[in-house]
């Protein structure tokens, strides 16, 4: 079964196999020791998403299909598992056998990277602006700060922070491909992102022998990437944030913004994919260079 999520859309191969068994972990505690909803009520959740493990406690049946969902399914597999734990009385305090404070916070935490509040009663919030699991990457911090700024001016239909928060990501998703290979990015945005596209070898001039893809629609796809990552920088310089104006710049409606910032995690979805994807051909070529 395939289902569409907006988070794990914009989430690249960096929520690893390390916070998919932590999520796993959180939620298959609720039945530990045979607590939680039936095996029954499990089963069909489970039928539900393809994902039934027949064998073994509720507990390990639950933490193995959150192990091997799907990556589409995962989301609303965990949302329709947090539904039965709703409904069994997990998180109603004046039920005695409500989840612990630690069982609770725990679980706050693993959710956390893939966008997903969770709130006292235990419904949730899907955020999907949060579309990358920054603790792995250099400079995580900087990432995460783009992203949240991007969901803020979202709600608040900024579309100058919008495109500031854009450029800026892009920025700082340039200087991490960067600094993978121990290069010293270059000062202008112009420069320093189209120089992160040749290493990750996404940039369509480059030779036959360095590119991404030889087919020629996937060269020009690429061409339309990098003038996307020029022309954000273009617009945030007449419209967005982050130049000391004396006067406030023109806004963009709220649909060119949300056009501008979703361009924006468009390429920088693009690039952390490239960098995490071992196969790609530009790890296989760094790989073979640092044996030479």
């Amino acid at each position: 079964m395939s289902r569409w999520h907006p988070t794990l859309q914009y989430m690249p191969s960096s929520v690893n196999k390390r916070q998919r068994a932590r999520l796993a972990r959180a939620i298959s505690d609720f039945w530990a020791g045979g607590s939680g909803p039936t095996h029954g009520e499990v089963t069909d959740v489970l039928d539900t998403f393809d994902a039934n493990v027949e064998t073994g406690s509720k507990r390990d049946r639950v933490s193995a299909a959150i192990k091997l969902a799907d990556r589409e399914d995962l989301i609303p597999l965990v949302e329709e598992l947090l539904g039965l734990l709703r409904h069994d009385g997990a998180f109603d305090q004046s039920n005695p056998y409500a989840a612990d404070k630690a069982k609770r916070q725990q679980l706050v935490e693993s959710l956390n990277p893939y966008g997903i509040t969770l709130l006292e009663d235990g419904e949730t919030e899907t955020d999907s602006w949060w579309f990358v699991d920054a603790s792995t990457l250099p400079d995580a911090a900087a990432v995460r700060d783009h992203v949240r700024r991007l969901s803020l001016a979202l709600n608040e239909n900024d579309s100058a922070l919008l495109l500031g928060s854009s450029k800026e990501l892009l920025e700082s998703t340039a200087k991490i491909v960067l600094a993978r290979v121990d290069e010293t990015p270059p000062a202008q945005y112009p420069a320093l992102v189209t120089r992160a596209l040749q290493v990750l070898m996404l940039h369509p001039k480059s030779t036959p022998e360095q590119r991404e893809d030889v087919m020629v629609p996937v060269r020009k796809i690429l061409g339309g990437v990098v003038q996307i990552a020029m022309e954000i920088n273009e617009l945030r310089g007449e419209r967005g944030t982050g130049h000391g104006r004396t006067d406030a710049p023109v806004r963009l409606t709220t649909r060119h913004g949300r056009l501008a910032a979703g361009a924006a995690l468009l390429v920088a979805t693009l690039m952390f994919d490239t960098l995490d994807d071992e196969s790609a051909p530009w790890c296989q070529e760094t790989e073979t260079s640092n044996r030479v």
